[in-house]
């Protein structure tokens, strides 16, 4: 299958949760996109995308761009979060060696009180297997 989509759900708990997902996908030249559905809360969505040589592999973004720990994240606000990825994949050994890191943070943006619930989405093409957290 060429394209996958995977669902997570998840529930903020309190203003200073962080949900972190990683999920590792065939390196290729293609976007992926993010979102996190459902629940009352206002959410931002981090994301961000290693090369199979571990370095960053972020390339344009529909958000902004901060660094966390020493890694590019693209972020966005309220909306489906949407990331280039760009590699040098001259030095990897073919498509069966060259996997690289998805990495996914949803963290409240406003929150009201009250648990948050959401499905987190993510679609990312030649993808290897599922989200799991980290």
């Amino acid at each position: 299958q060429m394209c996958i989509r995977d669902r997570v759900q998840a529930t903020l708990h309190d203003s200073q949760d962080l949900d972190h997902y990683e999920l590792f996908v065939l390196d290729a030249p293609t976007p992926i996109i993010a979102q996190a559905l459902g629940g009352p809360g206002d959410r931002l969505l981090f994301l961000t995308y290693l090369c199979p040589d571990g370095k960053s592999g972020l390339d344009q973004c529909s958000g902004w761009e901060e660094y966390i720990d020493g890694t590019k994240y693209c972020i966005s606000a309220g909306e489906p979060i949407v990331i280039e990825r760009g590699c040098d994949t001259g030095s990897s050994g073919g498509p069966e060696t060259g996997a690289g890191t998805v990495r996914v943070i949803v963290a409240a943006n406003q929150f009201d009180g009250t648990c948050d619930p959401y499905e987190l989405q993510v679609l990312a093409t030649y993808q290897l297997e599922l989200p799991r957290d980290f």
